[in-house]
């Protein structure tokens, strides 16, 4: 009498184990090409070959990622693009409250903006965001949130920068403006 180990031909696996084979290979087949025409599809968005123009990830990230833009970019792109084209400054927010009055932005300053601190004073935010033409200063615009909520910023720099950036509004943008910009008294208060 032949046991189960005796009737299979020496050096063949098991009918199981040879389904088990043949389905990995197929699924690793199927996956690699997959992963080539996605890559070809979004070259931009987490591509392992797509060359991409920065070396920072932050930046990659925050640009590139599209899977849930409104809010990442919500959260971070008023700090990433400070960051970027004023480091080191002060960032004045109005005390009277608003988007730029809580601690996430202030953390956010601190951190991506890289900012050497943010101060709360007392100004009119509406009221200089109206009198001033800032468009000739822009050096950085990017926007936010999905698209009932989207927002816009803007960064604006004078020639000589200051070093201290004050945080404006204007409608359904946001505007951060070298101090240099300003008239002189803009700290007065709101009227």
């Amino acid at each position: 009498m032949m046991t189960g180990e005796e009737a299979q031909p020496a050096g063949r696996p098991p009918l199981p184990a040879l389904v088990l084979l043949a389905g990995l290979a197929c699924f690793l087949i199927y996956n690699m090409a997959n992963f080539f025409v996605l890559d070809s599809r979004v070259s931009d968005r987490y591509s392992a070959l797509h060359r991409y123009h920065t070396g920072d990830m932050l930046e990659v990230w925050l640009v590139t990622v599209s899977s849930t833009p409104g809010v990442y970019r919500g959260r971070f792109a008023a700090g990433w693009m400070l960051g970027r084209h004023a480091p080191g400054s002060t960032i004045i927010v109005p005390d009277s409250g608003g988007p730029h009055s809580g601690p996430r932005f202030r953390n956010q300053m601190l951190s991506f903006g890289r900012a050497r601190e943010v101060e709360r004073r007392r100004y009119n935010q509406r009221r200089l965001a109206a009198d001033i033409d800032f468009e000739p200063y822009i050096v950085a615009v990017g926007t936010s949130g999905e698209r009932r909520n989207r927002r816009h910023y803007r960064l604006a720099l004078s020639d000589r920068p200051s070093g201290t950036i004050i945080a404006l509004r204007r409608g359904r943008q946001e505007i951060f403006a070298d101090t240099a910009l300003l008239p002189d008294g803009w700290e007065a208060g709101p009227d």
